[in-house]
């Protein structure tokens, strides 16, 4: 079918990849960002280091954009639902934006720990820029920062803020820092590196109960120990952003489930990239799998355009990338332009983005 219109619901780099793609196939109809954050895709591993150190400003993570995108970038709206049979994305605030075709990456949210006050304002995670900024804040009037969560960014926040001079303690659950993730050799090399820089780590325990105060914030440990800091920061995973698309009868086990070609299953002309997605790896025996890395994000977004333009039928199934070490990512096995796109050539580069 013709697609005149292309929404990406999703303002992060799986979204700016896939619209960069769009337009260097020659697609020329409309295309629509949706994206909750009222800022224009940026980097966000700086984050939890160079953002914390002061070395990048948060102005100075945009990506760069390679080709004319002439999109109209809806900032600081959320999708709230998805209507296939209209073929309308409805947002938050009830308006309804028509779409041809669709690309789902919406990502990933920081994990909430249901115990912890999330009403101090002492207490933060670490997702987005704003967050952060807010992180920042707190440290500087902390000396005493509580992280829960050994993964990348709850070891990334020690380390910056050890150098920032706080005193950290860290508590796990895991006898490793990122043991989960890369394996208990490496985990316990992170671990001694961690203990030689000064934090304090409390592995293989738990929070069971938490005190607020004027003088701190209070973790009491599964064994009796108690952790008063003045700052505390949340880091115990991720959950991909699939909430808007429950009243659907789509598998969201774990994200987005999709085929090798990037179509969503159960769904007609709809694609999903980046974090949320789930889709078939061959590096894990070719079982559905997520799979959060940037190349994870920039191939696949470019694939589910290709995808997208081409049709269900005549997809060409993705490859598994040879970038990115065991990452994960994926190419499209063929990126030639589809038939039936509207549009000729590749357009100028430069980039025309519609913020409202």
């Amino acid at each position: 079918m013709n697609r005149d219109r292309i929404v990406i619901i999703g303002g992060g780099l799986a979204g700016l990849r896939a619209a960069e793609r769009l337009r260097e196939l020659g697609f020329t109809g409309a295309v629509t960002m949706i994206g909750e954050e009222p800022h224009a895709p940026y980097n966000r591993p700086p984050l939890s280091k160079q953002i914390l150190e002061h070395k990048v400003h948060p102005a100075d993570l945009g990506f760069q954009v390679h080709v004319e995108l002439d999109v109209d970038f809806r900032r600081g709206v959320r999708a709230a639902r998805l209507d296939p049979v209209e073929r309308l994305v409805v947002l938050d605030s009830g308006e309804p934006v028509p779409y041809d075709g669709a690309v789902i990456a919406t990502g990933v949210s920081a994990r909430p720990l249901p115990t912890a006050p999330g009403h101090d304002e002492r207490v933060v995670a670490l997702r987005t820029v704003d967050d952060a900024v807010t992180l920042d804040a707190v440290m500087r009037r902390a000396r005493r920062l509580l992280i829960v969560g050994g993964g990348f960014i709850g070891c990334e926040v020690a380390s910056t803020a050890r150098r920032r001079a706080l005193d950290v303690t860290l508590v796990d659950l895991s006898p490793h820092l990122l043991g989960r993730v890369v394996g208990p050799a490496l985990g316990a090399m992170v671990t001694q590196i961690h203990a030689d820089a000064g934090v304090d780590l409390r592995l293989g325990r738990s929070v069971v109960q938490w005190r607020t105060s004027a003088r701190g914030v209070t973790a009491v440990l599964d064994d009796g120990a108690l952790v008063v800091a003045d700052a505390v920061l949340v880091a115990i995973g991720t959950m991909p952003r699939v909430d808007w698309l429950a009243d659907l009868d789509l598998d969201l086990r774990d994200g987005v489930l999709c085929d090798e070609t990037c179509h969503v299953v159960g769904l007609d002309d709809v694609v999903a990239a980046g974090d949320v997605a789930r889709w078939p790896n061959a590096r894990f025996g070719g079982g559905a799998r997520r799979v959060e890395h940037g190349i994870n994000a920039i191939e696949p977004g470019q694939a589910a355009a290709t995808s997208l333009l081409t049709g269900r039928g005549a997809a060409a199934p993705r490859r598994a990338s040879r970038r990115g070490g065991g990452s994960g990512g994926c190419s499209p096995a063929g990126a030639s332009r589809p038939s039936g796109w509207r549009g000729g050539g590749p357009r100028s580069r430069g980039a025309e983005v519609r913020a409202r």
